[in-house]
């Protein structure tokens, strides 16, 4: 398994190569090589996912990330999981107004080793979401009425 920037105890992750430009940046902020608890204080994944056991789904450092969770489980809840998990993953890429802003950041050395991590990070996240629209309505919209149900759904989960 490939081991990320982070140190010899903490795998890469193939899922989400963002958190190697933001491992590198926090580990330029610290001065020092992230311990496997610290890299990954903020991990969360916020969609629910039934019968997967225990996820990384909460984390009390990240409200946001557990508000989108609940909304997830109510999606899934009321959608069924197919069309609950397809219209969730439309959503992502959906940072991409915040990644853009960072991109452009200027002015001190933290603020340019941000702004490439988060052209690293949008490279790879800003196509997800989108990619997925088309395959989306082709499978799932039949409807004016599907058309508002994933509107206001996709709109509660990106709120």
């Amino acid at each position: 398994m490939p081991q990320s920037r982070v140190g010899p105890s903490v795998p890469a992750c193939p899922r989400m190569p963002f958190m190697s430009p933001l491992a590198d940046l926090a580990e330029w902020v610290a001065g020092r090589k992230l311990s496997a608890e610290e890299a990954l204080r903020y991990e969360v994944y916020a969609r629910w996912v039934p019968g997967q056991g225990e996820t990384k789904g909460t984390n009390p450092l990240l409200p946001e990330a557990n508000r989108q969770m609940e909304v997830s489980r109510a999606l899934v809840a009321a959608l069924g999981y197919e069309l609950g998990g397809s219209i969730s993953r439309l959503s992502e890429g959906g940072g991409g107004g915040a990644y853009v802003e960072c991109m452009r950041l200027t002015g001190d050395e933290f603020r340019e080793r941000l702004a490439a991590a988060m052209r690293r990070i949008l490279q790879d996240e800003i196509h997800h979401g989108r990619a997925r629209v088309h395959g989306f309505a082709r499978e799932w919209i039949k409807s004016d009425e599907d058309v508002a149900t994933a509107t206001r759904w996709l709109r509660a989960y990106m709120a």
